[in-house]
């Protein structure tokens, strides 16, 4: 029992040292915890393809503080994220505030601070102990002293306002789960702990796996990369070294060339980098660079590479595209993809408001409560609530050509030519009355919205629809929840549209192995193929921007800590984490690597190539950046590309 580390650079098989112990202790109930809820079903499926099948428990990591907290006898309900923001948004309209007055009319402002807010808990700061250490902080009777006195407030309002409603958040839920399970660690029994996948641990992170393994006395196994004067690794160390002292047993591994099919990529594994990269002067077609003149050149390039791997014998499923948050190369990537015939699988994620449903229902919602115009009508019938399309288009025309702006002549016209919208009527009643009726109704519409298009329909739901469906009813569980326990919160109609716009649909990628995957780079960072492309290597996009915090900035956070022993993250740790990011895709692969950037969007605004790309050819002759591939912007676009084209 206790603690094992497993560590070393990319490919050094740590995941055989922790998923060989996994299997070994699956009759004790073992758990696997992976870094993201959409990795579970591959490792499940991976387990499962190697005979591992009854009693396999994967979870992400929340799924094993939602365990720990069910094991520890912590029932209180947990707000959610879209329920503390509605929670933070009354206590900053309660709150007198001055030097934040400003600041609080931004729309951005009580998401923010509901993220400075999940920052605290997550370190175990009180409102006591922020309230002393800002004001060791900031000098009496100064802006700055102001400041800390109003920001010190509104977390403690928020604490209280938790107290008062009988609810926690997570990260409360979590802690106080801890240390419940400290007091009591037999709660927990003989259960072991296999974590895999992490390249490091947020605070709470950090907190369950000590106390799984030195107060509960669980067997607890992770891996976390490492190896001794690597700066890839550099910044990945804090969480590694912080473990290492406590570990009953550390395995740190050496490199392993034999994953790769051409040495030059192991070579560029050893030298990503360093402060002086060993130059590979021998030619391969290992690694190559794309560079497009725009991002529909730069998705044309990558998908004629795929179709030459292809005819070079490489299948489909072999081979992965990645990108760096939000960034169209991924779509156009997938569409050529189609037009040519090779299989694809790309996991999928829109705004709400964006998607067919949610825009539907927000447009319904707009002009049933918010006086909305004859443009949210025709969205909303347009959505799923007419089957047959061409009576809007009818309806939409005729408007146009009326010149009807309004709601009130748009209605009447479709109602005296087809039949009354009386979801209007419901939503407006219901808006009436006092606590979550508003929620309830907007629930039930929701749901007729979806299930319209089925009706006496003996059809497969689409995937994608009820992604959507569960992501819209997940935001109005947390707020009637909200509501219930204090009508006085309920929100308001804009509040309730306001929620919906920021939802975010995510639907995993399906059929993953029988095509090319098409995902996140952080979706890839633990798994392994034959060719990968890192795509949209932008300045600005990969490394991500460094973005200062909301509320304390860096020096700021220096400051405090000098002050007052409080140490809070720093903007500073992003380059860190995107730096071993990008080594450890280009150690994923084992046979191509492509790496490709575009010099303008499709707008025409210029768009610099990231400077990790430099760091990567530093490591090859200049060989390597002037045979690059080129397309430029504007060339001539294929209708179907050819392969090898």
């Amino acid at each position: 029992m206790g603690l094992t580390l497993v560590t070393g650079p990319a490919n050094s098989a740590k995941a055989q040292i922790v998923l060989d112990r996994h299997r070994a202790a699956l009759a004790r109930g073992a758990i696997l915890v992976v870094p993201r809820t959409v990795d579970v079903e591959h490792y499940r499926r991976e387990l499962a393809g190697e005979g591992a099948v009854l009693g396999v428990r994967v979870e992400a990591f929340g799924g094993l503080l939602r365990e720990i907290a069910r094991r520890a006898g912590v029932a209180e309900p947990a707000i959610g994220t879209y329920a503390r923001e509605r929670v933070l948004a009354a206590v900053v309209e309660r709150a007198k505030l001055d030097v934040l007055a400003a600041a609080a009319q931004a729309p951005g402002f009580v998401a923010a601070l509901a993220g400075f807010v999940a920052e605290l808990e997550s370190q175990r700061v009180t409102p006591a102990r922020l309230h002393a250490g800002l004001r060791a902080w900031a000098s009496a009777g100064t802006v700055r002293s102001r400041y800390a006195e109003e920001l010190a407030g509104l977390y403690g309002g928020y604490r209280r306002a938790l107290e008062r409603l009988g609810r926690l958040d997570d990260e409360l839920l979590a802690t106080r789960a801890l240390d419940a399970l400290r007091l009591a660690p037999e709660r927990w029994g003989a259960t072991p702990v296999f974590c895999y996948g992490f390249d490091d641990l947020d605070p709470l992170q950090l907190d369950t796996v000590e106390t799984l393994a030195h107060r509960v006395g669980a067997q607890v196994t992770i891996s976390l990369p490492g190896e001794p004067g690597r700066v890839a690794l550099a910044g990945r160390a804090a969480t590694l070294e912080t473990l290492r002292p406590g570990a009953e047993e550390v395995i740190a591994l050496d490199p392993v060339g034999t994953y790769y099919e051409d040495a030059a990529l192991y070579r560029l594994e050893r030298s990503l980098f360093e402060d002086a990269p060993a130059v590979d002067q021998r030619r391969s077609d290992a690694v190559a660079l794309l560079e497009g003149g725009d991002e529909r050149a730069e998705a044309e390039l990558i998908a004629s590479e795929i179709a030459a791997l292809r005819e070079a014998g490489c299948a489909p499923g072999d081979v992965a595209v990645v990108t760096r948050g939000a960034s169209s190369v991924g779509a156009l990537v997938a569409a050529l993809l189609g037009a040519c015939a090779i299989p694809y699988a790309a996991a999928r994620r829109e705004r709400f408001a964006d998607t067919a449903l949610g825009g539907g229902l927000i447009a319904l919602l707009r002009a049933a409560l918010l006086r909305g115009g004859a443009a949210d009508l025709v969205r909303w019938l347009r959505s799923a609530v007419v089957t047959q399309t061409a009576f809007v288009d009818r309806f939409e025309a005729t408007l146009m050509a009326g010149g009807v702006l309004e709601l009130a002549p748009a209605r009447a016209l479709w109602e005296r030519e087809h039949w009354p919208l009386d979801a209007l009527e419901r939503l407006s009643q219901a808006a009436q009355r006092p606590g979550p009726a508003l929620l309830d109704r907007v629930d039930a519409e929701f749901e007729g919205l979806f299930s319209a298009p089925w009706r006496r329909e003996a059809a497969l739901i689409d995937p994608w629809a009820a992604a959507v469906l569960a992501a819209g009813r997940r935001t109005l569980r947390q707020l009637r929840d909200l509501a219930r326990a204090d009508a006085a919160l309920a929100p308001s109609p804009a509040a309730i549209i306001a929620a919906l716009e920021d939802v975010v649909a995510e639907l995993p990628v399906a059929g993953e192995g029988e095509g090319v995957l098409i995902c996140d780079a952080l979706a890839l960072r633990a798994r392994r193929v034959r060719a990968l492309f890192i795509a949209g290597m932008q300045e600005g996009a990969f490394p991500a921007l460094a973005r200062e915090q909301a509320f304390l900035s860096s020096a700021e956070r220096a400051e405090l800590a000098q002050a007052s022993g409080l140490m809070l993250g720093s903007a500073a740790e992003l380059l860190d984490a995107e730096r071993y990011l990008f080594y450890a895709l280009c150690s994923r692969p084992t046979r191509w690597l492509r790496v490709s950037w575009h010099d303008a969007t499709d707008d025409g605004e210029p768009a610099l190539r990231s400077l990790f790309v430099d760091d990567l050819a530093d490591c090859f002759s200049e060989d390597l950046l002037a045979s690059r591939a080129l397309r430029g912007a504007g060339t001539l676009r294929w209708a179907r590309p050819p392969a090898g084209a």
